[in-house]
This record gives C-alpha cells, structure tokens and sequence, in this order.
C-alpha cells in the first residue's frame, strides 16, 4: 500500500466514525476491506484504492484514454494523444481529468446579465463524477480483469465506457431516484474515505452523483449525457453542441432573449440559418432526446417568433423566422414567388434527408433558371448543368408538385420537354 494514502485514509476513517476512531491502524484497516481478515495481505478493494502500483497485479485495471483524429491530423492517424492512466483510484482519477481539461476547449458562454465568460468546454464535476463512477463501478469479476474503462473524445462528444452494467437500477432510473446501489461495496466504503486532489473524496456515495451530473450540464445549457446498460458494459456519452464560432455566437447573442436559450435551441437556430429545417424526427436523433422534448423546445421557439413552423401533425416542420433568416443574404431569390419556394419542398416526394433536400432544391433552382429561356428536355438540362439524369429527375419532380413546370409530352419519351408554368418577371416562355 502506498503509506501516504494510507495514513491519510486512516486519519479519515477516525474522524468520519465514531466506532472506528477506538481500533489501532491495522484494526481499522482489516475492518474496513482494506486488508484480508488475517490481516496479512491488501484485498482487491484495498490495492485499487490504496496501492502503490495496483497494476503490478492486475496490470488493465487502468483508463485507456484517446482523442478521435481529426480533418487536419496527418493521414493514417489512428489517435490523437493516446494516454494509458495507472496507479491507485485517485491518482487515475485527478490524471484523466487533467488530460480531459487538456484535450478539450473553453467556450465563452452569455449568462442572464449579458456578459460573456469562458467556461470548459464540459463542466468539471461532470467529467469527475463521471470518470469517479466508472473507476468505482466498473465489474472486477475474473472474466472482466482484461478490460481497461476507456474514456474518448470525439468531435462533439465524450465518451466513457466501464465494464460492468448497472447493479441494483436501470438506466432509466438514474439521477431520479437517490437508491445507492454499489457493485463493489467494499472499494466504494474505502474511496469515501480517501483524499484525490483538492482534498476530495474520490466518491460520497450518497446517490446524488447523477444529480449533480444533470446539474451541472443543465446549468452550463448543455444536453444531459446519455447512458447506456448493456449488462455486460457502462457507456455515458456526454455530448456538447455549445462551441460556436465567434461569429454564429454573435448572431445568436443578437436574437431577442437570446440569454434565455438552452444549448440546443441555439445550435438549432444556427443550423436553420444556414437554409435547413427541422423536423421532431430530425432534431430527436441529432440531440439525443425524446418527442415531447423535441416539440417543447420548438413550440418554446415559435412562441419567441424566431422560428416558423410549416405543415401539420407528422409532416410538421421548423425553419427560421423571415426576419432572422439570412441563409440566402447576398444571393439572388431562388424563386420570384415566396409561395412556390414553401411548396417545393413541402411537396418533396424524396424527403428523405435535409442534405439530399436542399441539394434537390438547389438543382431545382438551376433548372428553373434554365428554363427560363426556352423548354428543354431532360438531357438538354443534364448536359447544360452538368447534372446527371437522376438530379434532374429528382428536382424537376419538385418542381412539378409546385405547379412551377410542366411537362410537354410523356413521361419517359425521349423527346418530351419541360416548360415553366410561371415564367420569371422580364422573361417569356417559348
């Protein structure tokens, strides 16, 4: 055992128990499982919590640590930073926390009172709760000693992962019912006694570290982490859409009650101002939540007038106010006529993805232009835009259920042309 955790451990156990302030060190650390009932040798609990080097013993009971490569990492890089955290608990714990800090960013965030303030880019008592809880909970069975807790970082997202499932309560449960419920009771009852950096207890073991999760996360306007039970493995994934660039978070900090947005809504009104929409399908998928979360956190915006909402029931979709939306600033109107614009994509019969949807309009857009000189034929607009036949297909079906073009001929016959409907203003249809 390292005798400087140790001592400190005891000294702890003193103050914190009135019961076990009566019994000698070695006393104290037989009754506690931190050595073996004949005193003679440290327990598993003990090692981890306390031991010098528990991995002379049980060499992959460590944090595997590694940041995903990104667009700019040399070719064939497989991760960025990979670190391999040993020694007892809460020398593991202070270590992957620091190489999280390090890896990760800090963002400037505008509170009630309008000014900005840098802050992590995940909170620090999430990411330690976090990384406390797989270090705690992870299985220490014989058949789960080969796996290390691998913790991840990913474009927009931390991942950390333990072997091991919940124990006494579902995923569902967590952080709303205060249920201590602890796979290795004994590692758990020593790590409440031992000190990590700042003179903190590794765990308090009184249900809350869930709460506290969601707590901090909520007040940094950020979306709650998910967790995942698969019986035999833990996964959190905590994800952050918060970093903006300093010029999409002046326009959002430009919105009316912009200090009143949650993490989502504004990344939400961002993506929007970039010409997409949402759907409660789409948004539930992108940032992890449920239906009724969806339509609350549109409906919320609506009510603001920063969003519009277009369509009923399941073909109900979002998209930026007129008054905000710059996704088309400086460019010439796809379309004379704002109405036919809403038809078009309302009509999609390929609504499929909101990519394929606004490359569709896109297309759409060009042909409509094409056509504004003369009908042409399916193949005579392939060869003009430099599309190929299946875009043109796609966008001209667009275009079509608005009533903006017309075909002149039969579906499928080589020699049919298309027509515009409605000819632009200071052009003529042939």
């Amino acid at each position: 055992l390292d005798s400087d955790l140790k001592q400190s451990y005891i000294e702890t156990c003193r103050v914190s128990s009135a019961q076990l302030s009566k019994f000698s060190d070695a006393e104290i650390l037989v009754k506690t499982g931190v050595l073996t009932s004949d005193g003679a040798h440290p327990t598993l609990a003990g090692l981890l919590a306390l031991g010098s080097y528990p991995q002379q013993y049980f060499p992959n009971l460590v944090i595997q640590a590694s940041v995903v490569p990104g667009p700019d990492d040399p070719v064939g890089t497989r991760a960025v930073d990979p670190r391999r955290f040993d020694g007892p608990v809460p020398v593991m714990l202070e270590e992957a926390l620091r190489w999280v800090q390090r890896n990760t960013r800090t963002r400037i965030r505008f509170g009630a009172d309008g000014h900005g303030r840098d802050e992590p880019e995940y909170p620090n008592e999430a990411v330690r709760e976090l990384l406390s809880n797989a270090l705690v909970h992870r299985d220490l069975g014989p058949y789960a000693l080969n796996q290390a807790i691998t913790v991840r970082l990913e474009p927009g997202k931390l991942i950390i992962h333990n072997a091991g499932g919940l124990f006494g309560i579902s995923a569902s449960q967590l952080g709303k019912i205060e249920v201590t419920s602890a796979r290795n009771g004994y590692l758990i009852r020593i790590c409440q006694n031992v000190r990590s950096g700042g003179n903190r207890r590794v765990v308090e073991a009184l249900a809350t570290g869930i709460k506290e999760v969601l707590r901090s996360v909520a007040a940094a306007g950020m979306v709650a982490p998910s967790f995942l039970d698969r019986g035999i493995g833990f996964t959190v994934v905590m994800p952050n859409h918060s970093l903006l660039s300093a010029e999409k978070l002046a326009w959002v900090t430009s919105l009316p009650g912009s200090a009143t947005l949650n993490d989502v809504q504004r990344h939400a009104l961002v993506i929007m101002r970039d010409g997409h929409r949402w759907t409660n399908s789409s948004l539930r998928k992108t940032f992890r939540m449920d239906s009724v979360e969806a339509r609350a956190l549109m409906t919320n915006l609506v009510e603001r007038e920063l969003v519009i909402s277009i369509g009923e029931k399941k073909g109900r979709a979002y998209q930026i106010a007129p008054t905000f939306d710059e996704a088309r600033a400086g460019r010439p109107a796809l379309w004379d006529d704002s109405e036919i614009a809403e038809s078009l994509v309302s009509n999609d019969p390929m609504n499929k993805t909101r990519t394929a949807r606004t490359s569709r309009v896109q297309n759409a857009a060009l042909i409509r232009k094409a056509l504004s000189i003369t009908p042409k034929s399916l193949q005579d607009l392939a060869t003009e835009l430099d599309l190929n036949a299946r875009q043109v297909t796609y966008a001209l079906e667009l275009l079509r259920a608005s009533d903006t073009v017309e075909i002149v001929g039969s579906q499928g016959k080589r020699d049919s042309t298309y027509k515009l409907v409605r000819p632009q203003a200071g052009t003529t249809d042939s």
